[in-house]
Order: C-alpha cells, then structure tokens, then sequence
C-alpha cells in the first residue's frame, strides 16, 4: 500500500476507530508499524462534519 509514499496525510472525522491502534489491529504487525511511521492524521472539528466545510469552501468560491 503506497510503497514509494514518504508521508500519507489523512483527513478525517473524529470517530473513534480512526487511531493508530486500529491500524496495529487491522494489519500484521510488520505492516502496521510502517504504516504507521508514514500515517498523520488531520482530524475534523468535533462540532462540525467534514461535510459542512466543504460546503463552505464552495460557498466562498462561488461568490
């Protein structure tokens, strides 16, 4: 899984099974662990889905 990646940056929402101890779960520990050293994660505001900014960014470009 992107094997020539040096960095993977991942947007998403704050739901509970988005951690680095999910990935250690999912994946064999070898893989995990060079998964991980690539993986930053950028979490949504809590009080707000990623939906309702994307929506807003549109909102901007159309004026």
């Amino acid at each position: 899984m992107f094997p020539k990646a040096k960095k993977l940056r991942i947007i998403m929402d704050n739901l509970n099974t988005h951690t680095y101890t999910s990935i250690l779960e999912n994946f064999e520990f070898k893989e995990a662990v060079e998964l991980i050293s690539k993986v930053k994660f950028y979490y949504t505001p809590k009080h707000a889905s990623w939906l309702n900014i994307a929506e807003i960014e549109i909102n901007v470009m159309d004026i």
